[in-house]
């Protein structure tokens, strides 16, 4: 299957339109360049593209080929960025402005609550935000890592004497129209900024400021501010724009109540010559993101990235993200039209300031009053329009009155199963008997996704026509409980490229991706080992032989029991965190003493990389809480995810009423340097009823919306879930270790 691209137009054909968009656009494999508008050099750049040129956005958007793009990029002067975005936003289209988005404060206002009010996506390039530090600082913050943030301090000191003190670069160093000013503050405040406001969730409030100038030009370069934010946090800003040598030097610290997050280095870069030419390469960099708290519970974080403005390739992480965003693909929001306001607004204020002498707001009086009447009014949200295959008791007690509270999500049609009438005119909404009914049916065109809640006997054959159908899909675990069915899902998914989730709900869980982003960034070196073991207080199903779905197999199934029915979760947690990938397994079944079911299970299990995994399970323990220890051993260290919580799988679990588990445990990192880290709380499976729905369908809908969201369970996942899982009733049938996929004939039962 061919790969839909991204279809862009680009506004502005300057300099870096064509050193840097266009080679990038270009490049990238899920973008196309479709149009070039605005620019003396329009005409030769899309001769020499192939494309349509267009002297004024004015006749771009009038031209049919406005209505087949994805998004634009505004690469036009700061003077014209508003009536530029303005005509683009009204044109319905999603944007990527260069920074600053205006330099008039009024503008800026007007760009932001326009592109809110339409809805649509806005992006602001301020390439830092999007830098893999940025996220981690960002996601430490919103977890708590340091607490309610009291005080923050920004320094940010450049070699651009050259430019600042240069009385011929009029665009860095004079103002114009509304600007009340020029110099560092417009030309190189707006990255730390960017950074700041967007990292820590800070509003600022008030401004107070001094700003020294150039001895040549009337630039400010000699920078400081003091600000007061909504919450009472403080906040100190240094900027210098002429320091000697090469290099940028960046100081982002952020202190909160449990800790100091800190974000300090260099990097050199040359805005000379060779950044004017487009010939910049990666600069050389040094510094780290550390994180400091109270409790000793550090983590530091090597190699430092601030502005990305190498030339070549598929351009910077901004406009990766950006064409992710168009295609409705997983995203890092970066800088949004609101913290693109506000680093406009915060520059704007300190210009205020240091002329007033005064500290001065935000918006000065009557701001936003004066601005109401151009201001359009709030598009209200689009929700996920979601179909439901199933109409159990999954369904009822959990799918149906989660997507319902669900205020970014929309039920719209029912299928399968004998409750499906009663419910679909209790819901008022269509409802079909079979899945075959609801594909054909016009509703299907306007579905975001689907989740299939039906019998794992069922899940192929819904799963394989929904694909077929273009749909994106939340399927409950296991995918399924038959190998060859796992294998050829999965390929169709990854083929038809649509988000697909398998409902492993502990894979969703806040510690899972923490855990998840240890491994990804080396926290323990290459993993060698694993152990994990699970264990439950579920003696009354596994010994029960009327609970045929869970001790009695079915299909192509060699048994059933604990590893079918509660293994899947560790195995889920095991290859989505380590990202090991199994390739042999040998396990022993003890069977339950009043069924077939095996309750005592063990495995060993060899990875392609040569790491082992150790495997304990056990399905009848005293109490009522699952106990459940994960550890991976790596080189550098060790992670361990260990912890219990009281759930009721009986009568209440059944009814749909059982609240949130007691627990405890944590996820704990240990070094062989010392530099370990223990974050208190443990949460693994999420059965809890109302509300909203678990993390996992949360991010469900937030795929479907095109919003930024976690993985978790992929396809792939599940597929290693149900062949490790498979290959072990293999294994404890042979007595012999068995590859993850059977050999000779595993391709014939495949093909298609």
């Amino acid at each position: 299957m061919t790969e839909r691209k991204s279809r862009i137009a680009l506004i502005g054909a300057g300099r870096w339109s064509r050193g840097w968009h266009i080679p990038q656009l270009v490049n990238n494999p899920k973008s196309e360049l479709a149009a070039l508008a605005g620019g003396r050099m329009v005409p030769e750049l899309a001769k020499e593209h192939g494309i349509p040129g267009f002297k004024t956005v004015e006749e771009l958007l009038a031209d049919p080929v406005a209505k087949t793009l994805d998004g634009v990029i505004i690469a036009t002067p700061h003077a014209v960025h508003y009536e530029d975005g303005m005509k683009c936003l009204e044109a319905g289209l999603n944007i990527f402005i260069e920074k600053p988005m205006t330099t008039d404060l009024p503008e800026a206002y007007k760009l932001t609550k326009t592109a809110n009010a339409k809805g649509k996506i806005f992006m602001v390039n301020n390439t830092a935000n999007w830098r893999k530090q940025a996220v981690q600082a960002q996601q430490m913050v919103e977890r708590g890592d340091i607490g309610d943030i009291r005080h923050a301090m920004v320094m940010f000191a450049t070699p651009l004497g050259f430019i600042f003190n240069d009385p011929t670069q009029e665009g860095w160093v004079k103002p114009t129209g509304n600007m009340l000013g020029n110099g560092f503050a417009w030309g190189q405040l707006a990255h730390t900024f960017g950074w700041l406001w967007m990292v820590s969730g800070l509003k600022p409030k008030a401004v107070f400021a001094y700003l020294g100038k150039s001895d040549k030009t009337e630039a400010d370069v000699y920078d400081t501010a003091s600000i007061l934010c909504e919450n009472g946090a403080t906040v100190s800003v240094s900027g210098v724009g002429t320091i000697p040598g090469k290099s940028k030097l960046t100081q982002n610290r952020l202190f909160g109540l449990e800790g100091m997050l800190s974000y300090s280095g260099s990097y050199t870069i040359d805005e000379g010559d060779a950044h004017e030419e487009g010939k910049t390469s990666a600069p050389k960099t040094e510094g780290a993101l550390k994180l400091e708290r109270f409790d000793g519970a550090d983590v530091v974080v090597p190699g430092f990235e601030f502005e990305n403005i190498e030339q070549g390739g598929e351009g910077p992480e901004s406009l990766k993200a950006f064409i992710d965003a168009t295609l409705g693909l997983p995203h890092f929001k970066g800088t949004s039209a609101d913290i693109g306001f506000y680093c406009v607004a915060t520059i704007d204020a300190m210009y205020r300031s240091a002329k007033s002498g005064k500290c001065e707001p935000l918006l000065p009086a009557g701001f936003e009053e004066s601005l109401r009447d151009s201001i359009p009014a709030q598009v209200p949200a689009r929700r996920a329009r979601i179909a439901l295959v199933g109409a159990g008791r999954w369904s009822r007690g959990w799918h149906i009155p989660q997507l319902q509270n669900n205020p970014k999500s929309e039920l719209v049609a029912l299928a399968c199963g004998r409750m499906v009438p009663e419910l679909a005119k209790e819901f008022s909404i269509p409802g079909f008997m079979t899945i075959e009914e609801l594909l054909a049916d016009p509703v299907t065109q306007t579905l975001d996704g689907i989740i299939i809640a039906s019998p794992h006997a069922v899940h192929f054959d819904i799963g394989m026509k929904c694909i077929e159908a273009g749909l994106n899909i939340f399927m409950e675990k296991p995918m399924t409980t038959d190998l060859p069915e796992a294998l050829k899902l999965t390929k169709a998914a990854n083929r038809k490229e649509k988000v697909f989730m398998v409902n492993n709900t502990a894979n969703w869980r806040k510690q899972a991706h923490l855990a998840q982003q240890m491994v990804d960034r080396g926290d323990i070196g290459e993993i060698k080992h694993a152990m994990v073991m699970f264990a439950t207080p579920l003696g009354f199903i596994f010994n029960d032989p009327t609970q045929e779905g869970w001790v009695k197999p079915s299909g192509n199934m060699l048994g059933n029991g604990f590893a079918w029915g509660q293994l899947a979760h560790t195995f889920g947690w095991l290859w989505m965190v380590s990202g090991l990938q199994p390739q042999e397994v040998f396990a022993y079944h003890g069977k339950g003493t009043k069924t077939d079911a095996d309750v005592f299970d063990t495995a060993s299990i060899k990875c392609t990389n040569g790491a082992t995994v150790s495997v304990s399970a056990c399905g009848i323990i005293p109490g009522k809480s699952k106990l459940c220890q994960n550890r991976l051993f790596g080189l550098e260290g060790m992670l361990s995810y260990s912890g219990s919580y009281e759930i009721d799988e009986g009568e209440a679990h059944e009814d749909g009423k059982k609240p949130g588990s007691k627990t405890e445990g944590e996820l704990k990192l240990e070094r062989f340097d010392g530099k370990d880290v223990v974050m208190p709380g443990f949460d693994f499976e999420n059965i809890e009823q109302g509300g909203q729905g678990p993390e996992s369908l949360k991010a469900f809908i937030d795929a479907c919306l095109g919003e930024p969201h976690f993985k978790g369970t992929t396809a792939d996942v599940g597929f290693l879930c149900v062949a490790t899982i498979d290959a072990m009733y293999r294994s404890a049938k042979s007595g012999k270790a068995e590859p993850l996929l059977p050999e000779d004939q595993f391709e014939a039962w495949v093909a298609p």
